[in-house]
């Protein structure tokens, strides 16, 4: 889920209207609004208050899940699993498609 979304879930959830949220955090209604469409992200700063506000850690309200290393582990495991069920041809092709999505970062 977007932040925008978490936003507006959030603020709905609590029973906060844009302009009553915009008033506690310093900004307009039309700024909560241009958050909640994902059109405009609050600086760091920003995001600190309306995280305090709703009691939500920042990693909730931005909607971050951090991958940890087991499933990681997990990904690369079923990875290899399928790689090995390839035929060569199709594991050059596999090459292919990643050396190709790498190169286009």
């Amino acid at each position: 889920m977007s932040f925008g979304n978490n936003l507006e879930r959030l603020r709905k959830e609590n029973r906060v209207s844009q302009a009553r949220l915009g008033e506690v955090l310093g900004i307009t209604q039309q700024m909560v609004s241009n958050y909640e469409k994902d059109s405009s992200q609050p600086n760091i700063e920003l995001l600190v208050k309306i995280a305090d506000f709703f009691k939500v850690s920042i990693d909730t309200l931005v909607g971050y899940t951090p991958v940890n290393d087991e499933v990681k582990l997990a990904q690369r495991d079923r990875l290899v699993e399928y790689y090995d069920r390839l035929s060569e041809t199709d594991r050059d092709k596999c090459f292919t498609i990643m050396q190709t999505i790498i190169s286009m970062k």
